[in-house]
């Protein structure tokens, strides 16, 4: 409804009354029929059909001007008198519905006016776009009647119709309707969807996509560019951007308006900037939408192309969750198996800065040269990959003391919302001056971040831990050529060198095979001493002490006899001063679900989130407790309700809890944080629900109170 939607009118209607409704649904108040009138239009439909005279429907046709420039600047819409020329309409059938218009293929029957300007289509095909409560105003008609690019969307002539479709009566408000070219061979994303085709074909249809968006980009930005608005000629050789009749002008490459309108777009092709314009709770009164907008938007559409016509985004746990992963700095997942080509165009459309974002120019560059080089029979190779770092910590990359690490990539070990990681081996580790030559030959482990960056404080900070059961960090740098990149990038990734672990982690460590309680409680004293030394406690401790903010198994690794463990991951640590954190909080949205504390559940998901949230190490000792679920129920931490009820995985509301109306309404993140607001802990007993542990663990897991009351004095009391 704020989108300019009604109420939908079911096919199959009967002709009276859909133009009756539709005459209610007017959305300009003026337009919308009296009672009176209501009255009349019923009274003369039931008289023709007591006479058995239902009404016939009239010949549908579009009232149109041949020329733009004959249209008045001053109207957003000529008056009856001024058009010149009645097409009468043969439909032929629906093409598609959307929420602002209705489209169907048709033939002009009259078509035998040599100055009509559809005289050149005799009876071929046509489309028309019949607007539903909407006008397009003089300007918009003059922009889009002047594009002329093999590769978009050819605008024949924009009109009304007075008798729409096989209504039986004219309209008291005629509809705006756009004449344009027929395009048989159907959109971008069924296209993507049924059948095979070849990477040459893709990348064919690429190239004109690109092709079409750097024409349009001198004049306007698109503001919804997908796979469905992109149509196929009947061969499926050629395509054509359409649906542009919310474009946005551009004066000095901006947005006239300044900005997007809320509202308009495809969620899962919105690029970040332009999320956070519609659904942001503080939408700034500037915004960078504009082209770089639709740059982010043709990567989406690049992964419809050659995904089946899926865009998906991954979270850290490989989940399919859009709105997390986009809040917390990620973006479209580009599948495994993706070429090198596709897999560097797209990164280059990803960037979350629009500065850093390549532009369509650049895009078709990379499209021409590698289909080039396709006919030659010459499919570019990857360069060798190299990792730019610096030795001092006080430097950063890009001073002139810097090494360049020349990488193999051994194996791809995960992938994550915020990064990847690789092992690898450095090919020229000769250098005795530099940090790694001590690693010769050795594997190494490699997290290159997607879209975000570690200032120099966190450098140093890090490169300062040193115990035998933290993660060791090695260096840090850049890449210049980034994993199977065929061209330099022009905003290198971020990445972090560390010492390899081949054990695997602690999830999967308790997932598979039988281990010992023994052995289990080997591995626990490790994590806590870990943990002991972050915290700041202790003999040996860290100087700047932290807390962790996503303690759990799948971010503690082993090494690769599996007797010693590290605690990893600790790019978003917090830094602790005076026992508060630094920053005064945690960041929303930062954790996984069900190892967040009480606390950290409140501050991302609570309705009230007070300034003053209670996180600190203590959040950490909820965190333990459930890596110990972990370790001992095979990778499995469940909750249960105060009324001893099993929270499942997807949280749906238990139907006897007396707060289930409001919870089910609920996101399933929100209900999680909820139950445990009322009072849900997590699963003490043994798998298939026998009493507790007799080992003591479960007194330490469950009685934590005595554990948090060393550590409570860190919870932050205020920002």
């Amino acid at each position: 409804m704020i989108n300019g939607g009604s109420p939908d009118i079911p096919g199959g209607t009967h002709s009276v009354i859909r133009q009756l409704c539709e005459r209610c649904f007017e959305r300009d108040v003026k337009y919308r029929l009296s009672s009176q009138e209501l009255l009349m239009f019923l009274r003369t439909e039931i008289r023709y059909r007591v006479k058995g005279q239902a009404a016939e429907p009239p010949t549908p046709y579009f009232e149109y001007k041949s020329a733009v420039e004959d249209e008045d600047e001053d109207e957003d819409e000529p008056s009856r008198g001024e058009y010149c020329h009645n097409a009468y309409l043969g439909w032929a059938e629906p093409i598609g519905r959307g929420g602002f218009a209705d489209v169907y293929s048709i033939k002009i029957t009259n078509n035998n006016d040599p100055s009509a300007i559809t005289f050149k289509y005799g009876k071929d095909l046509l489309a028309l776009k019949v607007l539903r409560n909407s006008r397009l105003n003089n300007e918009k008609r003059v922009v889009l009647r002047s594009l002329d690019h093999s590769n978009v969307v050819k605008y024949v002539a924009f009109g009304r119709l007075p008798i729409a479709l096989i209504f039986s009566l004219p309209s008291l408000n005629p509809q705006t309707a756009i004449l344009m070219e027929y395009y048989a061979g159907g959109n971008l994303n069924t296209y993507s969807s049924n059948g095979d085709h070849t990477e040459n074909e893709l990348m064919q249809i690429l190239q004109q996509v690109a092709d079409g968006l750097q024409y349009l980009h001198t004049h306007l930005f698109h503001g919804d560019l997908k796979g469905e608005n992109i149509f196929l000629t009947a061969d499926q050789k050629h395509c054509k951007i359409g649906d542009l009749e919310n474009h946005h002008l551009l004066v000095d490459k901006k947005t006239i308006t300044g900005g997007f309108r809320a509202k308009q777009g495809t969620l899962r092709h919105m690029s970040p900037e332009m999320l956070h314009y519609t659904f942001g709770d503080d939408p700034p009164p500037k915004t960078d939408i504009g082209r770089a907008s639709d740059i982010w938007s043709f990567g989406c559409t690049v992964l419809e192309l050659f995904d089946k016509g899926k865009v998906e985004y991954k979270t850290k746990d490989g989940t399919d969750n859009f709105l997390r992963a986009v809040i917390n700095g990620g973006s479209p997942h580009i599948p495994g198996g993706t070429h090198p080509v596709i897999r560097q165009f797209c990164e280059g459309c990803f960037e979350r800065d629009v500065k850093d974002r390549l532009s369509s120019h650049v895009l078709l560059q990379i499209l021409r040269t590698e289909i080039k080089n396709r006919a030659k029979g010459q499919a570019a190779e990857p360069p060798i990959p190299y990792f730019l770092y610096v030795d001092a910590i006080e430097n950063e990359p890009g001073s002139e003391d810097y090494h360049k690490a020349y990488l193999n990539w051994a194996s791809f070990i995960g992938c994550g919302g915020f990064a990847d990681v690789y092992s690898i081996e450095i090919t020229n580790n000769k250098d005795p001056s530099a940090i790694t030559f001590k690693y010769g030959k050795d594997l190494l482990a490699l997290k290159v971040l997607k879209n975000s960056r570690l200032n120099n404080h966190t450098w140093i900070f890090f490169r300062s831990l040193d115990h035998s059961n933290i993660v060791k960090y090695v260096t840090f740098g850049q890449l210049p050529i980034a994993p199977n990149a065929l061209l330099p990038s022009l905003n290198p990734q971020t990445a972090i060198l560390m010492e390899y672990y081949g054990g695997g982690n602690l999830n999967t460590y308790s997932s598979n095979g039988y281990h010992t309680e023994n052995e289990l409680m080997q591995i626990l004293q490790q994590v806590a001493d870990g943990l002991r030394y972050l915290h700041g406690y202790g003999r040996i401790a860290s100087k700047t002490p932290l807390f962790h903010g996503d303690l759990k198994g799948e971010n503690i690794f082993l090494t690769a006899d599996q007797k010693h463990c590290k605690i990893g991951d600790l790019e978003n640590h917090h830094l602790l001063v005076h026992e508060k954190t630094v920053t005064g909080g945690f960041r929303a949205n930062q954790g996984t679900l069900r190892h967040m504390s009480p606390e950290m559940l409140q501050y991302t998901f609570g309705d009230d989130s007070s300034s003053a949230t209670g996180i600190g190490r203590a959040s950490n000792i909820w965190s333990f407790g459930c890596t110990v679920l972990e370790l001992f129920d095979k990778g499995k931490v469940e909750y249960r309700t105060v009324d001893g009820t099993v929270i499942p995985l997807e949280c749906p509301a238990p139907a006897q809890l007396p707060t289930a109306v409001v919870v089910h309404q609920a996101k399933p993140d929100k209900q999680f944080a909820r139950f445990v607001a009322d009072g849900a802990y997590p699963d003490l007993s043994t798998p298939g629900g026998g009493p507790p542990r007799a080992t003591g663990m479960g007194v330490f897991v469950g009685g934590t109170n005595e554990l948090n009351r060393s550590s409570c004095a860190d919870a932050e009391v205020s920002p």
